[in-house]
C-alpha cells in the first residue's frame, strides 16, 4: 500500500489553516461536560465550514472526547458532492492536518477491500470535504487514532447497509456518519423540513429520510437500518442552520449532530 499522505484540500476554507487560530476553534467546541455521560456507539455529524456547524459537530465530539480510550479506530463514511461512484471508495493514505497526522487503519482496510465491501478510490476524494472537515475534530481529541475514509454515492444503498453492520462487528471502533440536513431552503422551511428529518432519526425510520432532507441520507439509512438491529437508542445532541449564524435567510443550509447508544 502506498505511503503516501493526503495533505488538507480544505484547510483555510472550511476550516483554518492556521494551527494557533485551528486550535482556538476547536478549544471552543470542546468546552463544558459532554450532552451525554455515555460511551457512543455511532455518531452522526454535519460537514461545513466550522463557522457555520462546527458548535453542533463539537456536541458530539465532546462525547467521544469522554470516551477517546475506548476506540483505536474511527470510521468516517460521508457522501460523495463531486464524482458518481457505485462503490464505497477509501482513500488509502495518511492524513496530513494544519493541527496534526492521521493514521490509516491499514489492517481494516485490507480487509474491507478483500471483503468487497469497499474499493480504493482516489478520484472520488480528490475535491471531496465530507470526511476531511471531521478529521481536525478527531485529531484533536487523539492523534494516535487511526482512520477509515470512506465516501459513498446515491446508488449504494445495500452495500453500505451491508458496510456499517460490517464495521459494527469491529471491537474499539466508532462510525461516525458525516452529514448535513437540507440545503437551501428558506429558513422557516428548512426547519420544518430538518424538524422531521430529526424526528425521524430518532424514531429510526429511515424510509422516511431522502436525498433532499439530508445529503448523507445513505450513510444515515444505513446507521439506522443497523441501529434497529442492535437495538441502539439515537439521541438528537444540536440543531441550527446556517441562518442562525449569518444574515441570509433565504438559502440556508440545515445542520443536527446525534448519538446512538446502546439501550
Amino acid at each position: 500500500m502506498s505511503e503516501d499522505c493526503a495533505l488538507p484540500k480544505m484547510a483555510g476554507y472550511f476550516y483554518p489553516s492556521d494551527k494557533l487560530e485551528l486550535d482556538k476553534y476547536l478549544n471552543d467546541f470542546f468546552k463544558g461536560e459532554p450532552l451525554v455521560n455515555r460511551k457512543p456507539v455511532s455518531l452522526i455529524v454535519p460537514h461545513a465550514g466550522y463557522i457555520f456547524s462546527g458548535e453542533i459537530a463539537g456536541k458530539a465530539f465532546n462525547i467521544l472526547n469522554h470516551y477517546k480510550d475506548d476506540f483505536d479506530t474511527i470510521v468516517v463514511v460521508g457522501p460523495s458532492h463531486h464524482v458518481l461512484i457505485d462503490k464505497p471508495a477509501v482513500l488509502n493514505k495518511d492524513y496530513i492536518l494544519p493541527n496534526g497526522k492521521l493514521k490509516r487503519d491499514e489492517i481494516l482496510i485490507e480487509q474491507l477491500v478483500k471483503e468487497d465491501l469497499v474499493e480504493i478510490n482516489d478520484e472520488a476524494h480528490k475535491k471531496e470535504h465530507s470526511v476531511e472537515v471531521e478529521l481536525p475534530f478527531i485529531c484533536r481529541i487523539n492523534p494516535n487514532f487511526k482512520i477509515v475514509d470512506i465516501i459513498t454515492g446515491p446508488y449504494e444503498q445495500d452495500s453500505v447497509t451491508k458496510l456499517i453492520d460490517a464495521l459494527f462487528k469491529i471491537p474499539r471502533t466508532l462510525i461516525i456518519i458525516s452529514s448535513d440536513l437540507s440545503h437551501f431552503n428558506l429558513y422557516e422551511k428548512a426547519k420544518e423540513i430538518d424538524k422531521s428529518t430529526i424526528k425521524n432519526v430518532l424514531a429510526l425510520n429511515e424510509d422516511d429520510i431522502q436525498p433532499d432532507d439530508a445529503c448523507g441520507s445513505i450513510g444515515i439509512r444505513a446507521l439506522i437500518k443497523v441501529a434497529k438491529k442492535y437495538m441502539l437508542k439515537p439521541k438528537v445532541l444540536g440543531y441550527c442552520n446556517s441562518g442562525d449564524k449569518t444574515s441570509n435567510k433565504l438559502q440556508v443550509v440545515g445542520y443536527a449532530s446525534f448519538g446512538f447508544f446502546n439501550s
